[in-house]
């Protein structure tokens, strides 16, 4: 039974993702896990949801703490903190942008521009 939740997704990524990363094929994994390679087979293709000793298991012998499975992105996905200011400022001004031509306009000019510098944190 194919599992549809999106948390299945994530925890069958994350650890093939792993597991590849550290050069293990399933049945190293499964050797150095305790768990059987059809469990590990099953869990990766989202055919069997893995229960706490299992995920305990999977994650000493992939180098992890068990949370980890269940994050969505790896650290490659988060911004390093220098863009992090510009990015706010992309967002804040993409919105701005969109309010600008979503709202309507009135006849006083300075009525027309939207301003959303009070959301904003300073």
């Amino acid at each position: 039974m194919k599992y549809n939740l999106e948390i299945c997704k994530v925890v069958s990524r994350n650890i093939r993702e792993k597991r590849n990363a550290l050069g293990y094929s399933q049945e190293k994994l499964a050797e150095v896990s305790g768990i059987a390679p059809l469990t590990v087979w099953k869990i990766e293709n989202q055919d069997m949801w893995p229960g706490p000793e299992t995920v305990t298991a999977l994650a000493k012998a992939l180098k992890l703490r068990p949370y980890e499975f269940f994050l969505d992105e790896y650290e490659d996905s988060i911004l390093p903190i220098q863009n992090v200011e510009k990015t706010k400022t992309q967002i804040l001004t993409a919105v701005e942008e969109t309010l600008n031509q979503a709202l309507p306009k009135t006849d006083n000019p300075k009525e027309q521009n939207y301003t959303i510098s009070r959301f904003s944190r300073q």
